[in-house]
């Protein structure tokens, strides 16, 4: 059937219009309506300034169809803008100085990007053919109009290109159409693009209402021709690269373009009738739509980024779902920094942000894995245009899902390629996890061990440390100090198991986490351990490691106590402003502080040695001190209060029918921290003098007086209540977190105690100062005596070196049989103090 020519569609759409009622249906294809221009050719040819274009239409094989055929649409430019293009940098480059001198690809280049089918206004271009916004279009550039012939020196330098060496092939940077991209008023607009957004995207002066395909303006839009509409550009057009291909050869971005390469391999696109291969550049990525993750020889790639960057017809989703996230809707995004903010980056400079990448690869990015390589490269693609321009700044999330740092100050260029935007910018943005703490972890290969810890594999510790919301001081162990760490969950067993103590490694055929158990007197190796998973018994001493060796908070210099995630207490070694050194209640001596890393959320410190916890539990630390009736017993200084928690029955082995005590705990204190006031025997004495609390012999030899006997009352009844007092006066010496002479400084600071008031439902107040040298407790009867404005007096800490700060933990292991028990299911860590001679805390 004979095609009709534009301006009898337009005219039969004009029909109802028109003023005379003859038909001249019959004469359309002979005679014109006057209001149509001339054909899109002659219309060209008559302005005078459009030589070149003609030409380019006569040399590419279109005369007849811009000045006969068909309906058009076509982007122009005037001769002005191709002088401006052959005084390019890189029509010189090129040595395409004049016309005469365009390859024959290169004209059809410039004619075939600027050709769409069917004529169409500007307002209409905006628009898919099912009603969804049309970003993106392809054109009428064939993929193989033009197949690069590439030498080896412009290939990406990697493996996959290494058989290539002595050869050019032919290679296209993607087999796929290529696309024009609309920054349309309409589109704009759908887009929820702003005028400042236009001025980072395109450039000063750029706004939503004005019309650019690419980055060239239509200055003059909707040119009305005989078959075909006509828009005119500031500058010829030219679909530009994709976002690889312009990465590729932007000088600036060279380095960062290196890391990005390593990613990519030739994947033959076909083999030609005569034999020759064509190939096509394919980036590994994980993307849903067309992903790329095993090499052409089967391999699992080494390292993937998130999307192709060099894919033409880019999309994030199915166009089945949504138009919007097919290729017409949306485009991709990338953050480019620049070789300055890589260098900065990569630096021995102690401050800069990759430092702890720099040392632990001698300084060199070839050195840097391929796995941390592609969590750096691929953390700099977004996959939404729309939603990551400059005007989402403040809220903005890379594809992980943590918020980008990154600010229109950062922004030093931008390039719109076919199928996305690059934004050059001043800085690097590397994944959340190499900000963090556990940034030097990560990529240190000398602490493997703690790297797979942290894992999904064990202890998902890595989820708790990307918080940029808290503040961390991480003690890392290097692989080769971790060993000698004391199983506390052996202290429950028997035999040459009892006290054993573990050294790990990394088990090089299976990539897993081992530990090698040792008899901890004679250092015998007396069996391995491989039990991994989230559940295993690795699994619960290294979070027991972790958990020992992370501080949440600031540090304060010359402070020497913390208490660590894992509620354990820790001692810091201090030079000055600096920590030298760390030690836990179960270590020896301190462990040296080997190198420090300054990240986002804190710091990352490497020691040479596992933080050990106390050994010794609440129970088996006042009993230390009962008196000569108890075997093993030093001294008899807290016999009174160790005599009045046995008697109370304060002590438990098995809190439950699946757990037990290594040997008995507290029993209600729960996994947390806590600090226990010890009266000394005369302190206990003179509570029982003034009628604060019953004897254990005044219990035992009570009997009911004629009242009582009267009242109905059963000598049990009263054993009881005596027993209540004797407990909550227990309960009242021990508070909710723990407090260290040479901990934090704090004046009449409140805290809870164990006893509950009956009345109000509330647990009793302690009030606390603590000045780095000494410590005191204001009792709330003192506290309600000094608000009344009466006499009161706080109760002293004792200095001496072995009657404070004495460390405990109260282990639960998870099986009734501590011989059987595989793991630890909970704990509380407490820290004794003993109170001056003569003194106890009174709460009413």
């Amino acid at each position: 059937m004979k095609k009709l020519p534009l301006y009898i569609c337009l005219g039969l759409g004009l029909l109802g219009f028109m003023s005379s009622c003859e038909d001249k249906f019959e004469n359309y294809e002979e005679s014109e309506p006057s209001w149509l221009g001339p054909n899109i050719y002659d219309y060209l040819s008559n302005r005078g300034d459009c030589k070149y274009f003609c030409q380019l239409i006569q040399d590419c094989g279109y005369y007849e169809t811009m000045k006969r055929t068909g309906s058009n649409t076509l982007f122009f430019s005037p001769d002005s803008t191709f002088e401006s293009y052959f005084r390019s940098p890189e029509a010189v480059r090129k040595g395409y100085t004049s016309y005469d001198k365009l390859p024959q690809s290169m004209k059809y280049l410039m004619l075939r990007s600027c050709m769409i089918e069917n004529a169409q206004l500007i307002e209409r271009l905006s628009q898919t053919d099912h009603g969804g916004t049309l970003f993106r279009r392809t054109t009428l550039m064939e993929i193989e109009d033009t197949i690069p012939l590439v030498t080896y020196q412009d290939m990406p330098h990697n493996a996959y290109f290494e058989s290539f060496k002595n050869d050019t092939i032919r290679m296209l940077m993607d087999g796929t159409s290529w696309t024009l991209v609309q920054f349309f008023p309409e589109v704009m607009s759908s887009l929820k693009v702003t005028d400042n957004d236009m001025k980072y995207v395109i450039g000063n002066g750029a706004s939503t209402d004005q019309t650019y395909l690419f980055q060239s303006k239509v200055v003059n839009r909707d040119i009305t021709c005989k078959n075909g509409y006509l828009h005119e550009l500031d500058r010829i057009c030219m679909i530009p690269d994709n976002m690889a291909g312009y990465i590729r050869t932007e000088e600036s971005v060279s380095d960062f373009n290196h890391l990005m390469e390593r990613f990519c391999e030739p994947v033959i696109y076909k083999t030609t009738a005569d034999g020759q291969k064509i190939y096509e550049l394919r980036y590994f990525n994980e993307s849903t739509v067309r992903p790329h993750k095993t090499d052409v020889n089967g391999k699992t790639a080494s390292g993937t980024l998130y999307f192709d960057p060099g894919w033409n017809l880019y999309q994030y989703g199915s166009a089945g779902a949504n138009s919007n996230y097919a290729y017409e809707g949306d485009m991709a995004a990338m953050y480019v920094p620049t070789n300055q903010a890589m260098a900065e980056y990569f630096s021995d400079d102690l401050e800069a942000e990759g430092h702890d990448i720099y040392v632990s690869f001698g300084g060199k990015w070839d050195s840097v894995p391929d796995n941390i390589c592609a969590d750096i490269v691929k953390n700099h693609q977004l996959q939404s245009f729309a939603n990551s321009t400059p005007s989402h700044y403040g809220t903005l999330k890379d594809m992980a899902g943590y918020e980008m740092e990154i600010s229109e100050d950062n922004i030093v260029g931008s390039y719109v390629a076919r199928n996305g935007i690059v934004y050059l910018i001043n800085k690097v943005l590397p994944p959340l996890d190499y900000r963090s703490v556990m940034g030097p972890v990560k990529v240190d290969q000398s602490l493997k061990l703690f790297n797979l810890a942290m894992g999904d594999n064990y202890c998902q510790f890595q989820y708790y440390l990307r918080s940029l919301k808290s503040t961390y001081n991480f003690f890392v162990t290097p692989d080769e100090y971790m060993v000698n760490y004391t199983d506390p969950v052996s202290a429950g067993y028997s035999g040459v198991r009892r006290n054993s103590y573990w050294d790990f490694w990394l088990n090089p055929s299976t990539n897993a986490i081992t530990a090698t158990v040792h008899n901890g007197t004679t250092g015998d190796s007396i069996g391995v351990n491989t039990s991994g998973g989230i559940s295993g018994a690795l699994t619960s001493r290294l979070t027991d490691i972790l958990n020992q060796q992370t501080i949440v908070g600031e540090l304060t210099p010359g402070r020497e106590w913390y208490v660590t995630k894992g509620y354990a207490p820790i001692r810091l070694i201090w030079s000055g402003d600096q920590v030298v050194g760390a030690q836990g209640a179960g270590n020896a001596a301190p462990c040296n502080v080997l190198e420090t890393y300054d990240k986002t959320n804190g710091y990352t410190r490497y020691i040479d040695g596992i933080l050990q916890t106390s050994p010794n539990s609440l129970y088996a630390t006042l009993r230390q001190h009962a008196g000569a009736s108890v075997a093993g017993s030093a001294d008899d200084k807290f016999k009174e209060f160790y005599d009045m928690c046995e008697y109370c029955g304060l002590f438990e082995k098995n809190p439950t029918s699946t757990c037990a005590a290594i040997d008995y705990r507290l029993k209600f204190l729960n996994q947390y921290h806590y600090t226990v006031y010890v009266p000394g025997n005369a302190g206990i004495l003179q509570a029982i003098a003034d009628g604060v609390v019953p004897s254990v012999n005044a219990i035992e030899q009570c009997a009911l007086t004629a009242e009582e006997e009267a009242s109905g009352m059963d000598l049990q009844t009263k054993k009881d209540s005596l027993l209540n007092i004797m407990e909550r006066f227990i309960r009242y010496h021990v508070q909710d977190y723990s407090l260290f002479i040479n901990g934090e400084n704090i004046q009449e600071a409140e805290y809870l105690s164990a006893t509950l008031n009956n009345a109000t439902h509330k647990f009793y107040p302690l009030f606390v100062t603590q000045n780095g040298t000494s410590m005191e407790v204001l009792d709330n009867y003192n506290y309600r005596q000094k608000r009344n404005g009466s006499p009161y007096a706080a109760v002293k800490v004792q200095t001496g070196a072995s009657d404070n700060n004495i460390m405990t933990r109260d282990l639960i292991v998870n099986n009734a049989v501590t011989t059987a028990a595989t793991g630890i299911e909970t704990y509380s860590y407490s820290v004794v103090h003993l109170l001056e001679d003569g003194k106890y805390l009174r709460f009413e």
